[in-house]
């Protein structure tokens, strides 16, 4: 354990924005997602049983990526991004109010809830950071509704991790199932934003 709640940030800048600490980001964005989640829908945790949150950074064969394992949200080096986190924790939540399997349409809805909490987060804390700082402007004058633009090992479109939830086809994704982006396979989750 690095840091619990409570704790004062390990600095040496603020959290939040370029440079910040990746464990302080963690525990900040962690934070304003379980406040988000408090606040809009009543829910004392991902659980509404009060479960303490505990994220990790690491390196390991799952880089560079983030993800929910059931148990803890785990980040790779840079993941540690406002929408990322959020994104993460959202799909704790959704384990445990929607149960949706991880795959087709239904691991597409998962998806698409984490990416909406991720982003909303995003625009109501008022950080930015390798991403860009004009959040009120869709692209190509702004960020709003991207996701992950903050992580600067994934910033790059033809690495395909980046999503854009305004228009969905610009890096590849199928904003409908009519679209020719859209693949029906299992594992093709991130078919709906």
């Amino acid at each position: 354990v690095v840091r619990r709640e409570g704790d004062p940030d390990l600095g040496p800048l603020p959290p939040g924005g370029i440079g910040g600490n990746p464990i302080d980001n963690l525990y900040l964005f962690a934070g304003q997602q379980y406040n988000l989640m408090a606040s809009a829908f009543g829910r004392d945790s991902y659980d509404g049983l009060g479960h303490t949150m505990h994220s990790v950074l690491l390196a390991n064969d799952q880089c560079p990526n983030a993800y929910w394992n059931g148990v803890t949200t785990n980040y790779c080096p840079d993941f540690d991004a406002d929408d990322v986190v959020a994104h993460e924790w959202g799909h704790a939540y959704t384990q445990f109010t929607h149960g949706l399997i991880y795959s087709y349409q239904a691991g597409g809805l998962n998806e698409a809830y984490s990416d909406i909490f991720g982003e909303t987060v995003d625009l109501l804390n008022g950080l930015d950071a390798e991403g860009g700082s004009n959040n009120n402007d869709y692209m190509p004058d702004g960020q709003r509704w991207q996701v992950g633009e903050d992580v600067p090992s994934i910033n790059q479109p033809a690495l395909g991790f980046l999503r854009d939830m305004w228009d969905a086809p610009r890096y590849g994704n199928p904003d409908k199932v009519s679209s020719p982006n859209y693949d029906c396979a299992a594992d093709a989750v991130h078919n709906t934003s």
